[in-house]
Parts: structure tokens; sequence; C-alpha cells
């Protein structure tokens, strides 16, 4: 006996499955990213304080060689590490943007001079044009010297993202986030957001890819 299938049931059967697929394309991304946050978020929240070969700082803007807020808390941040013994040397990173007349690298030096560090106890590193190159940078210059581990500093939302870059490239790195950053509440909380989509963008193609699409160069290479 033939069993009758009305034609209102398999257009039932079929919306549902539309349905299905597209709460599954929805949900799957939201999840992913809700993941990403969660680690920008977590790691925000911790700071180690263990023994490394170098402090590297990760630039922010300047104003005439005079570092924002946002920068001189990094640079207190690390001066205070670099006061613990718990590195010999602070690398400082950060190119410079069209109009400056110093890098961010070179406006962080002469601020954490004022400190009393030495300067022979100073690297700077002014090629990064964003936080990839900037990681890069410390990391070839690391590699050449067989330093291995780094406590990297800058901002908490920026610490998961900073870290990441580093393992993947080789490091043994410790977040320490400065605690007087002028990003705090509600802004603190877009940054957040805004990491939690650049983590799971360099998750999918790569950090490295990333920067250079975000600098115009292909994706893939010819040559």
């Amino acid at each position: 006996m033939r069993t009758v299938i009305k034609e209102g049931t398999r257009e039932g059967v079929k919306s549902h499955s539309v349905f299905a697929v597209c709460l599954v394309l929805i949900i799957l991304p939201l999840s992913y990213l809700a993941a990403c946050f969660g680690e920008v978020y977590f790691t925000a929240r911790v700071s180690y304080h263990k023994t490394a070969d170098v402090i590297v700082v990760m630039g922010a803007a300047e104003f005439d060689g005079v570092p924002s807020k946002v920068l001189a808390a990094r640079l207190n941040q690390a001066y205070r590490l670099f006061a613990m013994h718990l590195a010999p040397l602070i690398i400082l990173t950060g190119g410079k943007e069209g109009g400056d007349k110093v890098t961010e690298a070179q406006a962080a030096k002469a601020y954490i001079l004022r400190w009393g560090v030495p300067s022979r106890d100073i690297v700077t590193l002014q090629a990064g044009r964003d936080t990839f190159e900037e990681v890069d940078e410390a990391a070839i210059y690391m590699d050449q010297r067989s330093l291995r581990s780094a406590i990297l500093v800058s901002d908490p939302f920026h610490s998961f993202r900073v870290t990441q870059i580093a393992s993947q490239l080789g490091l043994v790195a410790h977040p320490s986030p400065t605690r007087t950053s002028p990003i705090r509440g509600d802004l603190e909380l877009r940054y957040m957001f805004r990491e939690a989509v650049a983590v799971a963008a360099g998750n999918l193609i790569g950090y490295r890819s990333l920067s250079d699409l975000l600098h115009g160069a292909p994706l893939v290479r010819l040559w």
C-alpha cells in the first residue's frame, strides 16, 4: 500500500530544514565570537608577574613627542615591572602616522628615560604599523639575540591578542596589562568587542594575512 505524502507536508518539512540551517549559520558564528570575547575579557583580568628576558611595550598614540595617556599608562606599567627586576631589557614598539615628527617608540623612550631607566636597557623598534607588525619586529629582534620570553605590556582589552600573536611567533609570552589606562567602563567594553572581532578574523585567516589585508597587500603573495 502506497503512502501518500501531501504537498503541504513536503513544504512544511522543507521550510523547517531551511530554518534549521539558517539558525545554525547564525548561532555558530555568534557562539564563536562570544568565545573570542570571553578570551579577551578574562585575559584582561589577569596579570603575570614572572621573570622574563624582556619587557615589550606596545605602541600607542603620541602628540609631538609626548605620549598619550594610553601610552603613558603602558610605560608606567613597564617601568614598574623593570623596577621589580622582572626583566633586564625594555623593548618599545610603534611607528608613526603621516605628519608625525617622531615615532611612538621614540616618544616612549624619551618618557621612560625620565624615570631613570638607563638608555642601554632600552631598545626602540620603530617599523610597526599595527599590533602584528610590532610584535613581529620584537620577535625578530629577540630571535637574533636568543631571547625567548617576554612580558607584554598593553591595555587590558588588547592583552589577549598581543599574547596570542607572540605565542604564535614562538615567544614565551606573559601578559601584564596596565591598570591605569584611561580606557575604561563602556568604552573598554566596546574595545573588547572590537578585539573579539580581530581575534576571530586572526584565527580564521592568520594574523599576518590580516595585517597584510589591512595595509592593502594581497592575502596570497605571488612572489
